[in-house]
């Protein structure tokens, strides 16, 4: 990003504006800006470029509203009280288990995948063997066919 700031020219300031970080964000996506452009730069979608998206969503971004700090519970362990230490302590083992499931599943799913993949090969290999065969066949054949001429005899 620092490198985009700097193409632009901007590495002087100390905080940008909303349009101005969606001027870095053209440049850092595209390798430049034009500021006479504004927003309309950058890639096409059919009905807005990318600036204007950024734009968009930098505004959706600042409008999200997170609840009151009291009614969030800390993450720190410390902070929970002691009901909420036992739950706490009885979804880790319910969460390794999903883990391990998941595992699992991944390695039977790489499995299956290897088992196809090397049949698949097996199979390529056998049609190269047979293409091979069948071309030694014919060129067998085309040489047994061809009888040799006969030489024409030397006149006296």
């Amino acid at each position: 990003m620092k490198s985009a700031v700097k193409r632009i020219g901007w590495q002087a300031k100390t905080s940008l504006s909303d349009a101005e970080m969606a001027g870095v964000a053209i440049a850092y996506n595209t390798g430049r800006y034009d500021p006479a452009k504004g927003l309309k730069q950058g890639y096409f979608d059919g009905s807005k470029y990318y600036g204007e998206n950024y734009f968009a969503y930098l505004q959706l971004a600042k409008s999200v509203r997170f609840p009151a700090a009291e009614a969030a519970p800390s993450r720190d362990a410390r902070a929970l009280p002691a009901a909420a230490k036992k739950k706490a302590a009885k979804k880790a083992p319910a969460k390794k288990a999903a883990a391990r499931k998941r595992t699992a599943k991944k390695a039977a799913v790489k499995k299956a995948t290897a088992r196809k993949t090397s049949a698949k090969k097996t199979i390529a290999k056998t049609r190269v063997a047979r293409k091979s065969t069948a071309k030694k066949t014919v060129a067998k054949k085309t040489v047994a066919k061809k009888k040799p001429r006969p030489r024409p005899q030397p006149r006296a």
